[in-house]
């Protein structure tokens, strides 16, 4: 399992985070922008194939890595880029787990940040923080029998044929792959 890099986006889309572990190539200018637009995009059009209206956008798989998605009520966003191997269940528990963790911890109640458009995440305590859950959790994420119970559902909505691939374990969140 390897990390690439994280993106956070604040509820205006500005790139409030980024942090790279193991990239293969550099940075390309405006790569966030690019990203944000890429996410946006795809979970809007998955709000609008969904019969809730809520959208149910949670990876993208490349032949060459993945993307995590993870959103909160608040409106923060996050872009998590791994390797196409990484359990997409795992992925989204410790994205949560970051907003519940060092996100609250390090943002959300200190008195300096405001959640205003403009203003990143500054300091080193989130980024300790964050490179302390990854670390945590490292061990876990190799292991997808303790992760997830699989099931094959069919369900046709509309013409569109989706199939259920997983159920994580911590939120029993449905994963949807449309086929």
């Amino acid at each position: 399992m390897t990390l690439f890099c994280i993106y956070i986006f604040n509820r205006y889309g500005d790139t409030i985070f980024y942090k790279q572990w193991k990239r293969p190539r550099s940075v390309p200018e405006g790569e966030g922008s690019l990203v944000g637009g890429f996410i946006y995009t795809l979970q809007h059009i998955s709000s609008q194939m969904s019969t809730t209206g809520t959208g149910g956008l949670r990876a993208v798989q490349t032949p060459f890595y993945k993307l995590h998605y993870f959103q909160t009520l608040t409106g923060y966003r996050v872009a998590l880029l791994t390797d196409k191997d990484m359990n997409t269940a795992f992925a989204q528990m410790v994205l949560a787990e970051m907003f519940k963790g060092p996100f609250t911890s390090c943002v959300t109640k200190c008195p300096t940040y405001t959640h205003a458009q403009g203003v990143v995440i500054s300091g080193s305590e989130f980024e300790e923080g964050l490179d302390a859950l990854f670390r945590s959790k490292k061990d876990d994420m190799n292991d997808p029998v303790a992760l997830s119970v699989c099931v094959s559902v069919r369900i046709d909505c509309g013409g569109w044929l989706i199939r259920c691939a997983c159920f994580c374990l911590f939120c029993l969140i449905p994963l949807f792959t449309v086929y």
